[in-house]
């Protein structure tokens, strides 16, 4: 237990501790590239109401001061069912768009994002022993917030939240469009 301790207090040390101002004051403050990658959780609500509890993402931005330009790929999934009625849920993103960060603390780096792209939706199982599958693809429109603390020189932890509305064919679909929730933790490195 002592050991635990002892290793959770290091731990706190090294992430915020007694030699912030010597890393903040090497961390670049106008840096030009960042690029993120992490864990995502999916939630779709309305007609289909969904949760992705495994997911992974990428971006990357080039800053031009407070305002960068983002791209932004995105993968989660779900299964349900039992053998031999296994289904499985993919759901692949691919956006890009616009990021204004806030850089006036040297630590803590809020942001807003708006993303544009397309949703890939592909489903696949067996059902009845019948091996099926069927995938679309759907505009999407990505509006989010988020913030960057910095750690330490070149990286930081990053967590957001965005709000994503997938554009259906109401004739094909059933319906207009669909919600998400995406919520996103990960790592961060900022690069001159």
């Amino acid at each position: 237990m002592k050991k635990c301790a002892l290793t959770l207090a290091a731990a706190a040390a090294i992430l915020f501790g007694t030699t912030a101002p010597a890393s903040a004051q090497s961390t670049t403050k106008m840096p030009t590239f960042e690029l993120s990658a992490g864990y995502q959780w999916l939630k779709s609500t309305g007609d289909v109401d969904q949760s992705f509890p495994f997911g992974l993402a990428v971006d990357g931005v080039r800053n031009f001061g407070a305002l960068g330009i983002v791209a932004e790929g995105s993968w989660s999934m779900d299964s349900e069912g039992d053998s031999p009625d296994d289904i499985k849920f993919n759901v692949f993103g691919a956006q890009g768009g616009v990021r204004w960060t806030l850089r006036r603390h040297a630590r803590v780096w809020p942001y807003g994002q708006l993303l544009a792209g397309a949703g890939i939706f592909h489903t696949s199982g067996d059902i009845g022993g019948v091996d099926q599958g069927d995938t679309s693809t759907h505009f999407t429109l990505q509006p989010g917030a988020g913030v960057n603390f910095v750690v330490g020189d070149g990286w930081g932890l990053v967590g957001a939240v965005d709000y994503r509305r997938v554009f259906l064919d109401e004739e094909t679909d059933g319906s207009s469009g669909l919600n998400q929730v995406r919520v996103f933790v990960g790592v961060r490195m900022i690069l001159d």
